[in-house]
């Protein structure tokens, strides 16, 4: 019989299978005066064993400190306030590492295998985990201070795909941001990245940085969350030296120590299943500070994730129509275009193109307003002026691509060479019309912005002039074809310097560098080694080595594909010259006869177009917007 439930009958009415109406007496022991009418005990709490409670109340309160709790602190939550709860891969991953600790037992191999596999990534397969057994200690140390990726031989910086220690996701001082670097690097955000990504209203966060000041246990995970993304991305975006000044840190370190806060607190937050708008916000975040960082293929795996999630939140589907007030639906745009401009940027660095970028989703273009300018009483909109707001750097990527959503929706098909042309003269006007003409020279903002737009529009213009054959050569095109093509990759690339070296926006660097024009950098590389007789050789390689001075993963990433096709075109160039060749090139020139030349399987005149730009115009037309 179960403890605390009523008996179902008493002893003698047991012993004779009848129905018993649970009375003292019963009405059958009143008929029958022999039985004595008995209910058998309740069992004792003390005879179900303290043991096994006692076991399970350590083990509870073992989980609660390891997920920064207290167990002896019961604190209800506020009125209004929805109370937040770890994600069951967090708990399960704690439980396991404390019944660890706990229970050892003879089985303890097995038992931590088990443990191991509960901390990963359900996605992530077993086969690939087994590499943290028996990679080298002091490389798996040095690893996971940086926060690289355990794949061999890669410098990409780590993603919350990647596999975890179980401990290490449930540390209490894995999930904070020094609280010494709140005020700094919520200034820092504030000029170097708002003002570029607009998805939340600075004064609905500000309440947060305060409380978060004053005792960082009485913030949900979801805002925990937006707080760690917050400063991770603020500490990308400042330079090292001002890192130093600022912070008194030093930012491999610092970035690190952010990065792997802002991943455990998205997991505890729970941001694969979330409905929380400021997980949704935060992991927006945490995919900008990675953007430049991690491997292109991880990031376009984590932006399906946010968009997938913000497609089961209904963000697709504009808040007016679904009686949402004024503040809502506009952070709900905010959100839902700047994701969709994220993922069609990521999409075109691997080769892809987005679906939902052309999919049926009604949510209107955010409007031409400061955040200070709404309110949660406001009513109706401002009417959107002329002038440029803080909303104007994201608003004309927007532009382009409500622009591009009406020329090739589903019912255009393909459009033609003519009709993509005039597409980009139209697109060019509606950015003059709207945007250029309004920014002012001393305002950094206004500066970045112009500088971009450029940007777009000659790249723009480079991939209608790029051949569009897999396989064409330099040699097929025209010398006039040759050198206007030459001209605007040359001009792309100086556009891409100038963001680099302009002083006034050194605090957008960490955003300009996520765009560099791959396909007019090997473009002016390959015209290099077929101009090498030409005045103008000298120019052309002035710009390549301004390039490299100005990006240094050209010279240090020799990781990566990209980087490595570049690198070997243009190492010929830095070898030193044998001393015979040097001696001889000092020597007055002689008459020589002309010989069949060795085929050293270098041809510099193949273009493979398809590893620079995707095949469609879709991605391209944002290739190296900002």
């Amino acid at each position: 019989m179960r403890s605390g439930k009523t008996p179902v009958s008493c002893i003698p009415c047991a012993s004779r299978k009848v129905r018993c109406d649970k009375q003292q007496p019963c009405c059958h022991c009143k008929r029958r005066p022999q039985d004595t009418c008995e209910y058998p005990r309740p069992i004792a709490v003390s005879e179900r064993g303290h043991d096994g409670l006692g076991e399970r109340i350590v083990l509870l309160e073992q989980v609660i400190r390891s997920l920064g709790g207290d167990p002896n602190d019961i604190v209800q939550p506020q009125h209004g306030q929805t109370p937040t709860y770890p994600s069951p891969a967090s708990v399960l991953s704690a439980k396991s590492s404390a019944t660890a600790r706990i229970e050892p037992s003879s089985c303890e191999s097995a038992t931590t295998a088990a443990i191991d596999r509960a901390g990963l990534p359900m996605w992530y397969s077993w086969g690939e985990a087994k590499f943290l057994q028996h990679d080298n200690p002091a490389v798996s140390s040095l690893r996971h201070q940086l926060c690289l990726s355990p794949a061999s031989g890669s410098s990409y910086v780590s993603t919350i795909l990647d596999p975890v220690e179980a401990p290490d996701t449930v540390r209490p001082e894995a999930r904070r941001v020094p609280r010494q670097h709140l005020d700094t690097l919520w200034t820092v955000f504030l000029q170097n990245v708002h003002p570029l990504v607009k998805i939340f209203f600075d004064w609905e966060v500000e309440p947060v940085i305060k409380r978060a000041k004053q005792e960082a246990s009485g913030l949900s995970a979801p805002e925990g969350a937006l707080l760690c993304a917050i400063s991770f991305l603020a500490a990308v975006s400042l330079p090292e030296d001002d890192c130093v000044r600022l912070l008194h840190e030093e930012k491999p370190l610092l970035l690190a120590h952010l990065h792997h806060t802002t991943e455990v607190s998205l997991r505890l937050a729970g941001y694969a299943v979330t409905s929380n708008k400021l997980t949704v916000q935060a992991f927006m975040l945490y995919l900008h500070a990675i953007r430049a960082r991690a491997h292109p293929a991880a990031l376009f795996s984590l932006m399906g994730v946010a968009s997938r999630v913000a497609e089961r939140m209904g963000l697709h589907r504009d808040g007016e129509f679904l009686g949402l007030s004024v503040l809502r639906s506009e952070e709900r745009r905010r959100m839902w275009w700047q994701l969709q401009y994220m993922e069609l940027t990521v999409a075109h660095q691997i080769g892809a193109l987005s679906p939902s970028v052309l999919g049926k989703w009604d949510a209107k273009m955010p409007a031409n307003v400061d955040d200070g300018a709404l309110a949660p009483e406001t009513k109706a909109l401002p009417a959107d002026g002329t002038a440029l707001t803080s909303m104007s750097n994201c608003l004309w990527k927007y532009n382009v691509l409500q622009f591009h959503r009406g020329a090739r929706g589903a019912d255009h098909g393909v459009l033609t060479a003519d009709q993509t042309t005039s597409m980009v003269d139209r697109i060019e006007e509606m950015l003059r019309v709207k945007f250029v003409q309004y920014c002012e020279l001393l305002n950094p903002l206004h500066v970045n912005m112009q500088l971009a737009i450029c940007q777009f529009l000659v790249a723009t213009r480079r991939l209608l002039r790029q051949p569009a054959l897999v396989h064409a050569k330099i040699s097929d095109m025209s010398r006039q074809e040759r050198d206007a093509l030459l001209a605007i990759c040359v001009k792309n690339l100086e556009y891409c310097i100038l963001t680099q070296t302009n002083e006034i926006l050194e605090g957008f660097k960490w955003h300009n560098n996520a765009f560099f024009p791959w396909a007019a950098f090997i473009y002016v590389i390959l015209e290099a080694s077929h101009r090498a007789e030409e005045a103008a050789i000298e120019g052309i390689w002035r710009i390549i080595r301004r390039t490299y001075e100005t990006h240094d993963e050209l010279r240090v990433d020799a990781h990566r594909q990209d980087v490595t096709f570049a690198a070997r075109i243009t190492a010929t160039f830095n070898l030193p010259q044998p001393s015979l060749v040097a001696t001889a090139g000092e020597q007055a020139p002689q008459d020589s006869t002309e010989g069949p030349a060795l085929d050293f399987d270098l041809d510099l005149d193949m273009i493979d177009w398809s590893a620079w730009d995707g095949a469609s115009m879709d991605a391209a037309l944002f290739s190296n917007a900002t």
